[in-house]
């Protein structure tokens, strides 16, 4: 299964590495990801870009 970098964080919290740390997902699935994922610091201020020039 492939993952878009912006979603990684999904497969990483079911395999409890992310238990009690910060973690940042897409702003479409900020709502869905703290419903499910409680035990997960979600911090919306860190995000990847890339820029192709």
């Amino acid at each position: 299964m492939w993952w878009g970098l912006c979603y990684r964080d999904y497969a990483f919290v079911c395999a409890d590495l992310l238990d009690g740390r910060r973690a940042s997902t897409h702003w479409m699935a900020e709502q869905d990801f703290t419903r499910r994922f409680a035990q997960v610091q979600l911090d919306m201020t860190r995000y990847m870009s890339t820029t192709i020039a």
